[in-house]
């Protein structure tokens, strides 16, 4: 979009009177600030400034800089503060009237904890993700709203905020959690006002403190997906290569190992996915010996080094230290085997665990903290003792 309408890429300044307004947006979404100035101009200005460019220009701005004088000329703006001078080209082209986007009133006013809704949104947004927009779902009640974010093969995080409404309206809508963060941001007050009108109006964010800002984001509109066909539709649409898989070794690019019922199992690599029709067990045993050893031969490697002999972490391929942990009890249909080497960091959502990946795929495991972390600990133990008896051995 950017590179397609380069103007956007600025902040557009109009000076009426002594008023400025600046403007930018992405056509997404829209920040607005109104400054008065000390004098007034004669003539309307409306000029556009690269934004890069502005962006510099707040860095060096100090918030105890009382004036900025202001020189605007045909193709060039200069700033004057502090025995500083800052000049800027600008874009030649319209910025685009954003005048009409901003409704004058709203059928829902919802005032709620500023930080609080960051937090909430923060959290929710763990299973959001950059190619799915972010998406956020917002649905408010008599005095809470309900923040939260679905991936049908991971979960739903769900998360309660305290709010406050106008009027007895409800209202479902969704939108960017990454833009509505950034947007939240840049607003210096203790509680936030959600001016809105139905799911498909723009959102607009005020506060009592700043009547001049305004922040505006366009929602997304969302369609429930059936979890059982999820899937289903992902293999029709070729996103497992269109293949169920008869067997399946461990390799380097595998994540994890993800039971779907009794005898198929999805498995998660840096790049792809597939579907397996066999149990994870199953996958596991056969990467064992594949690699030149047995299941039961890893065990009881894993217990002659560790001393660990229940829900054993193991060592699928020696050289390059490729070790496993199941979150629960190998004997369970549900047991998750992890790649241990490829975990970023895991935390805590609603009673369950969610995995970063290094790659940035992510899981959420139907598993308390404390016994993932047992778990993951169990493997770095092993990890190391192996890594340790190398360098004696060397």
């Amino acid at each position: 979009m950017q590179e397609s309408r380069p103007i956007l890429t600025g902040i557009n300044l109009k000076i009426e009177g002594n008023k400025m307004e600046c403007i930018a947006t992405d056509s997404y979404r829209l920040a607005k600030k109104i400054v008065e100035l000390d004098s007034a101009v004669e003539n309307l200005i409306n000029i556009v400034i690269p934004g890069k460019n502005i962006g510099e220009l707040a860095k060096i701005l100090n918030d105890n800089d009382e004036n900025v004088e202001i020189h605007i000329f045909s193709n060039k703006i200069l700033f004057k503060f502090d025995n500083i001078l800052f000049q800027s080209r600008l874009l030649n082209g319209t910025f685009p009237d954003t005048s009409r986007l901003i409704p004058d009133t709203f059928e829902l006013e919802i005032k709620t904890d500023l930080d609080e809704l960051y937090s909430v949104i923060d959290r929710a947004a763990l299973l959001t993700s950059e190619k799915e927009k972010n998406v956020i779902k917002f649905e408010t009640n008599e005095n809470e709203a309900i923040v939260s974010s679905n991936t049908p093969e991971i979960g739903r995080v769900e998360e309660r905020l305290a709010i406050t409404k106008n009027n007895d309206k409800e209202i479902k809508i969704a939108f960017s959690s990454k833009f509505m963060m950034e947007a939240l941001k840049t607003i210096n007050s203790k509680d936030i006002r959600i001016l809105l009108n139905s799911d498909i109006k723009p959102i607009i964010l005020k506060t009592d403190e700043d009547e001049n800002l305004i922040q505006l984001l366009l929602p997304i509109k969302t369609v429930a997906i059936n979890r059982r066909n999820y899937f289903r539709k992902r293999k029709e649409n070729n996103k497992f290569r269109g293949i169920i898989m008869k067997n399946y070794e461990i390799n380097s690019r595998t994540l994890a190992i993800v039971p779907v019922g009794e005898n198929l199992t999805n498995v998660l690599e840096e790049d792809n996915e597939f579907m397996i029709n066999m149990n994870s067990m199953k996958i596991i045993e056969k990467s064992c010996e594949f690699f030149g050893s047995s299941y039961m031969g890893r065990r009881t490697g894993t217990k002659v080094l560790t001393g660990i002999s229940h829900k054993s972490p193991i060592i699928i391929e020696e050289s390059t230290n490729m070790i496993y942990f199941p979150t629960t009890s190998p004997r369970l249909i549900g047991c998750i085997w992890i790649a241990l080497d490829k975990i970023k960091e895991y935390r805590e959502v609603n009673g369950k665990i969610l995995v970063f990946f290094k790659n940035g795929r992510k899981i959420f495991i139907n598993i308390s903290y404390g016994s993932f972390d047992n778990q993951y600990l169990r493997a770095t133990k092993l990890e190391y003792i192996l890594r340790s008896r190398k360098k004696l051995k060397n």
